[in-house]
């Protein structure tokens, strides 16, 4: 998958008050053809809470619209804030770059959003929005074309990898009798993704399940007949710890734990 393959500019925006770098090739006469333009657009039709213009930028795939179907606003960030430091931190993104962010794996299946977007271009922005008198904040907002123009499609939050990440791991455990977990299988390594399958026999009476990832923050829990249940995990490519467990009325047992290093 490839973005715009366009030059590095510098935008100073009197609108933003902010030093953009951008990455392509120009943008059309409603601003969201480039990839930081289509942010202000959004944020500008959110302090004015005018929904039909937040509707028009934001991806038709996005969960963002779902809330706006029912005029209400998913991610109330503008605040009256406006635009500072920004910066375009993944160029040519695909799907598992999104998974490595806070609570996308909670918010979106990996198979579904493949479906929906695996095909079009994909970037992740770091945005700081200012307010007077407030510390500003920093969100990874996620943008996707449709059409040939760039959409709002997320708002997220960089999840923080420890530069050395088997400094977290902790001791393996493996589940030998196949009680819950029926196998790992790891997918193609450029992907860094792991499919967790469980038991179609349990062995552990368990009211969830959860299968996570510790350092790439991916998480999945199953409730109820979660026996056959499968997921796939988005793994940090420089090395993550996949942990399965067990809950029962509360209680936390890990059944297994193996270390990923690619």
């Amino acid at each position: 998958m490839s973005g715009n393959d366009g030059t590095e500019t510098t935008d100073e925006s009197d609108s933003t008050n902010s030093t953009t770098t951008t990455d392509t090739d120009g943008s059309g006469d409603d601003g969201t053809t480039n990839p930081t333009e289509v942010i202000d657009a959004y944020l500008a039709a959110a302090k004015n809470d005018d929904l039909d213009a937040m509707r028009e930028v934001v991806h038709s795939s996005s969960p963002m619209q779902n809330a706006l179907a029912e005029d209400k606003v998913m991610f109330n960030i503008g605040e009256g804030r406006k635009r500072g430091d920004t910066e375009i931190v993944t160029k040519n993104g695909s799907v598992a770059d999104i998974f490595k962010l806070k609570y996308a794996s909670v918010q979106f299946d990996n198979s579904d959003l493949r479906n929906d977007i695996g095909d079009s271009d994909i970037s992740l922005v770091t945005v700081e929005l200012k307010k007077s008198g407030s510390d500003p904040k920093t969100n990874t907002w996620v943008l996707v074309t449709e059409g040939g123009k760039w959409r709002v499609f997320w708002v997220g939050e960089k999840n923080e990898v420890p530069e050395n990440p088997e400094s977290v791991f902790e001791d393996p455990i493996k589940d030998e009798n196949a009680s819950v977990v029926e196998e790992i299988t790891y997918g193609d390594p450029r992907e860094h993704t792991a499919t967790v399958s469980l038991t179609d026999s349990p062995g552990t009476e368990a009211d969830t399940i959860r299968v996570e990832a510790t350092v790439s923050g991916y998480q999945a829990e199953f409730s109820g007949s979660w026996s056959g249940s499968w997921a796939v995990v988005t793994l940090n490519p420089t090395g993550d710890q996949i942990v399965v467990t067990a809950i029962q009325n509360g209680t936390e047992e890990v059944v297994h734990r193996e270390h990923y290093k690619p």
